[in-house]
């Protein structure tokens, strides 16, 4: 969390910040903020030690609070999520609904906040699954004659992607991956609809 602060600008993840290097032009604010407090919140969630844990919730919150407010304030109403920078696309969506759902089970998110914070994440769901999933393969697309992304992302990767961080079920947010393999993500969606209700 030191070095997220220590490389960004107004409290963002700059991934091209004067700090790190000076002859960066500087305002690089892409999805990888996002990415790394969803590691960060996972990581002290498995962690063995609670006061650890609890110790670090706290800044760890202030650092999301202000993306979750940027999500909120950008996700269209279409259901498009992150639509800049480096890594959009299905992983745009995917981490939306990550962070999203994380800061509701924390409680991050303003009480009177929640029922927008809910419709945002069926919205981002609907356009994630109607834009990436092929139904008939049970599988999430990200590269074909009508979507791309850069180079290091695979559908096989964004697959396992999905499976690790999307949540299959309302009692056990265990990972996809424990389902049956085609109607992972299809059990999925229709899971998103009954946990958020």
């Amino acid at each position: 969390m030191d070095r997220i602060a220590a490389a960004s600008t107004g409290g963002f993840q700059d991934e091209a910040s004067k700090a790190a290097n000076a002859d960066n032009f500087g305002g690089a604010f892409d999805l990888y903020g996002v990415v790394s407090l969803i590691f960060i919140r996972q990581s002290l969630q498995l962690h063995a030690n609670i006061q650890l844990r609890d110790s670090k919730l706290p800044k760890l919150r202030s650092l999301a609070e202000k993306y979750i407010r940027v999500i909120m304030d950008t996700v269209r109403e279409d259901g498009l999520g992150w639509s800049y920078g480096r890594g959009i696309g299905a992983y745009g969506q995917m981490h939306c609904i990550t962070l999203l759902l994380q800061a509701l089970r924390d409680r991050w998110v303003p009480v009177d906040k929640e029922p927008l914070a809910r419709d945002l994440v069926r919205r981002l769901y609907a356009n994630f699954f109607t834009t990436f999933f092929d139904a008939e393969h049970g599988l999430i697309i990200v590269r074909d004659a009508e979507r791309d992304t850069i180079p290091g992302h695979t559908t096989r990767m964004a697959n396992f992607d999905a499976a690790r961080y999307l949540p299959s079920g309302r009692a056990s947010p265990r990972p996809l991956a424990a389902t049956s393999k085609s109607s992972n993500l299809s059990a999925a969606c229709r899971s998103a609809v009954l946990l958020l209700r």
